[in-house]
């Protein structure tokens, strides 16, 4: 009965795995395999763009946007976000490495505007902009820590 339990588990991707409003795990949201730099994932099929659309939809969601200070701090002033970035991240890559399969994925959606090779969220951009405090000119890239917890390190050695 506990194996039957684990297998249970293991198949709603786990207990940290995030859910649909149905309390189901989302295709993208299950275990997904690592692949390293430099290899890529299988070619999408129309089956998979679903789950490309539902990634890439939940990265410029509130409930993400909340917590996600990386994505935010590479927002241009515009809101944008370029295609690439969002292709290195580990569950992208899982899904796709064809940047054309994300554009066709993300036709007609009503969460996420395209603008060339560019990204952002659709209406309220303007909100999830990061604002730089005094001292602070934009996030780390490298740590998505802004610029005085960068100087305070430096102070410190």
């Amino acid at each position: 009965q506990q194996q039957q339990q684990q297998q249970q588990h293991q198949q709603r991707g786990g207990s940290h795995a995030q859910r649909d409003s149905s309390g189901q795990v989302p295709p993208s949201f299950m275990a997904s395999p690592y692949i390293p730099p430099g290899m890529s994932a299988p070619r999408p099929t129309e089956a998979s763009l679903p789950a490309i659309k539902y990634q890439l939809e939940y990265y410029f969601s509130t409930d993400n946007l909340c917590k996600d200070l990386f994505l935010r701090g590479h927002m241009d002033k515009e809101g944008y976000v370029p295609i690439s970035l969002l292709m290195s991240f580990n569950r992208v890559r899982a899904l796709t490495s064809d940047q054309a399969s994300i554009l066709k994925a993300l036709e007609g959606s009503d969460k996420v505007e395209v603008t060339g090779d560019r990204l952002r969220r659709r209406g309220d951009w303007e909100y999830w902009m990061l604002k730089p405090t005094s001292g602070q000119t934009s996030v780390d890239k490298a740590t998505g820590t802004g610029g005085n917890a960068k100087k305070q390190q430096q102070q410190q050695q």
